[in-house]
């Protein structure tokens, strides 16, 4: 059985919603917000959702708009606080985008303002998945079901559509691999998710002293 963009748009909803503490929440946005990033397990795949996106006709809830994983072992905490304070793919792409919107030079855009950017507007879920290849193959089946959804499509004011990446700029997510992948959302990878989504975790003192770096 192949899995649709709506089932799995509904199934990590369900899962604990990670944000920043300057995260804006939408007044119709009741889902509790956690910014306990040592609640982050070491390894997996992280989905992004963003303000003023909706996913499927009808549905009001935020939309996915990027996915990634930890390319090293246990590096998923650090992957993630790269995209709000450090370098990143994902903040050049940003930072090309509120160029573009504002009319102004790229090296114009501060590091800050990128920062505010995806502080205030982006929450994400997790799904915990140890086996590198599981969730590379996670990530590309993810990113595939996504990006080829007929029903799912970006607003008029997604600020993606102001990005310097074409792919990005013409399509819905803020990732440039796997668009066209081939490969699907399987039963068996559906399955990998349910198991692994994050509800809760155990905090891990070396992350608190890393958060705390």
């Amino acid at each position: 059985m192949i899995v649709n963009c709506k089932d799995l748009h509904d199934r990590v909803r369900r899962a604990v919603r990670f944000a920043h503490p300057d995260y804006q929440v939408p007044p119709a946005n009741s889902k509790e917000i956690c910014s306990d990033f040592t609640k982050i397990p070491k390894n997996g795949v992280y989905i992004m959702f963003e303000n003023g996106e909706t996913a499927h006709p009808c549905d009001l809830n935020e939309r996915i708009v990027r996915i990634g994983i930890s390319e090293q072992p246990d590096r998923l905490p650090r992957r993630l606080k790269s995209h709000y304070n450090g370098k990143s793919i994902f903040r050049k792409h940003i930072r090309t985008a509120i160029a573009e919107r504002d009319g102004i030079a790229v090296d114009k855009v501060t590091m800050q303002q990128i920062s505010d950017y995806i502080r205030k507007n982006i929450t994400f879920a997790v799904i915990e998945v140890n086996a590198y290849e599981k969730r590379k193959e996670l990530e590309k089946a993810l990113i595939t079901t996504v990006a080829q959804c007929p029903e799912c499509n970006a607003s008029d004011k997604w600020l993606g559509k102001y990005c310097a990446a074409p792919k990005i700029r013409n399509g819905k997510l803020w990732n440039v691999e796997y668009l066209n992948s081939k490969t699907p959302l399987t039963s068996e990878l559906f399955q990998l998710i349910c198991d692994g989504l994050v509800f809760w975790h155990e905090v891990d003192e070396d992350y608190i002293k890393f958060m705390n770096d």
